[in-house]
């Protein structure tokens, strides 16, 4: 699977210091540690859009796209 979508970051130079501190001692690229944390958050928010859909079929109605994403992104 081919990913091009681009992500801007606007870190601290803190939150970049720690960000590179995290990549050099697992041996990785610090692209490669904010691919994975936002890997990560995708993850999380499919389980929580997962567990809604569960809850709307459970009550016998639907929600609507906006109502599932709200409060996750």
């Amino acid at each position: 699977m081919k990913q091009t979508k681009f992500v801007s970051l606007e870190l601290t130079k803190d939150a970049w210091k720690k960000l590179d501190s995290i990549a050099k001692k697992n041996g990785l690229s610090w692209e490669k540690v904010v691919k994975l944390i936002l890997k990560c958050e995708l993850d999380t928010v499919k389980y929580r859009v997962q567990r809604r859909k569960k809850l709307a079929k459970r009550l016998k109605t639907k929600f609507s796209r906006e109502l599932l994403y709200k409060r996750i992104l």
